[in-house]
């Protein structure tokens, strides 16, 4: 304990009897500061960007289901009236078929796994 207590000591003198060592320790200490500093900098600049692709990509896909959700519609509609069953018959067309795409889908997923 008192080889590590003289060492200390002798380190302690040294740094305050040197400008030399004092000054490469504030230099040092600053360098780090600015290191720290340029590196969150860079940290909030990604998590920026990765937030802005995150909204950007669930806007596409909302946008893109609600006009799905139209077309869907209107093709029932016109599917209902061309068949001459009506509306529901056109819907239930509709949904029968996603559902079975949907299931298609499913399974092969399951499979490729």
């Amino acid at each position: 304990m008192t080889k590590q207590n003289s060492q200390q000591t002798q380190r302690e003198n040294f740094a305050t009897e040197s400008p030399i060592v004092a000054a490469i320790s504030e230099l040092t200490g600053s360098l780090l500061k600015l290191a720290q500093e340029r590196i969150i900098e860079r940290i909030e600049a990604t998590a920026h960007r990765i937030t802005h692709n995150i909204v950007m990509m669930l806007t596409v896909v909302f946008l893109g289901l609600t006009g799905l959700i139209f077309m869907l519609t209107g093709f029932s509609i016109w599917l209902g009236t061309v068949s001459e069953f009506g509306i529901w018959f056109g819907l239930l067309v509709t949904g029968i078929t996603i559902f079975i795409v949907a299931l298609i889908i499913a399974l092969t997923q399951k499979n490729n796994k």
